[in-house]
């Protein structure tokens, strides 16, 4: 439900249950002036068998990847910001919760994996620095990475061992995007949060992305382990998150103006960037 005033005119249905004036059926004396609604309740999880059969469900798994992707496209905002600092420097990524709506991600989110990838490169486009970075097919949980910025649930059992069982839950701490409590080109400015990264130098470009698994790896590992799941059903979609998906460079950077200097900053859009940035 929604979590606060500014969203109360949104339900679930009018972002996951498209509306249409579609005709239901084409019998007479059937109205053909109701609303339709759309039951695929796009989100971010995807069909894993061939519903309804071998046919039909590769065709309405690639109807449903398109929904996602164009669910996710008003998710989030982002800016990247690079500063200079006696030869070394800092950068600091900042994302927004924009328009989901609640809390991002959302549903079952100790099994959502969601993070930030980055990546600094010199003027000879060597890396001098990543965070986040795991192949599509490895478990963001085996990354050695003090840095990784990672959303998502953690459930534990009553003496305290993180769990991923929900029936053996006891308590539980969060690490979301929460939703704004306001919408339009300014944003909330407290919902907006950042995360820093040390860089051993300057660097000549610096790329990032924000990642999304409908469920960790790690988790479909334990259930082929125990027998629960068919190994052939072990992967998982890796989706990027635009317009989380960012290239910084000397060139395209502005220079930040706000109360605090973050440097020279790139935005996904005009009005989609961090608030701190500007007066």
């Amino acid at each position: 439900h929604p979590e606060n005033l500014a969203l109360w005119g949104l339900s679930c249905n009018d972002c996951h249950m498209r509306r249409s004036r579609d005709a239901i059926a084409v019998y007479p004396g059937v109205p053909t002036d109701r609303d339709r609604h759309d039951h695929a309740f796009v989100g971010v999880d995807v069909a894993i068998t061939d519903f309804p059969d071998g046919e039909l469900g590769p065709q309405l798994r690639a109807e449903q990847l398109a929904a996602i992707e164009d669910q996710r496209k008003t998710a989030l905002c982002a800016s990247l910001c690079v500063r200079e600092v006696d030869g070394s420097a800092e950068v600091t990524v900042w994302l927004h919760d924009e328009g989901a709506g609640h809390s991002w991600p959302s549903a079952a989110t100790p099994d959502r994996r969601a993070w930030v990838e980055l990546v600094a490169v010199d003027a000879g486009d060597a890396a001098i620095y990543s965070s986040g970075v795991v192949a599509d097919d490895q478990p963001i949980a085996t990354l050695d990475d003090p840095d990784l910025w990672l959303f998502r649930d953690r459930l534990f059992d009553d003496e305290g061992v993180e769990t991923h069982d929900f029936w053996r839950a006891a308590s539980y701490e969060s690490n979301l995007l929460l939703a704004p409590g306001s919408f339009g080109s300014g944003g909330d400015a407290s919902t907006w949060v950042s995360h820093g990264y040390a860089l051993p130098e300057l660097p000549a470009r610096v790329d990032m992305r924000v990642r999304l698994r409908p469920i960790g790896l790690e988790i479909l590992d334990e259930l082929v382990a125990s027998g629960d799941l068919d190994p052939a059903l072990r992967g998982t979609t890796t989706f990027d998150v635009a317009p989380a998906v960012l290239t910084w460079t000397p060139e395209t950077a502005t220079a930040s103006t706000g109360e605090v200097d973050y440097g020279s900053c790139v935005s996904s859009s005009a009005g989609c960037g961090a608030p701190a940035l500007v007066p």
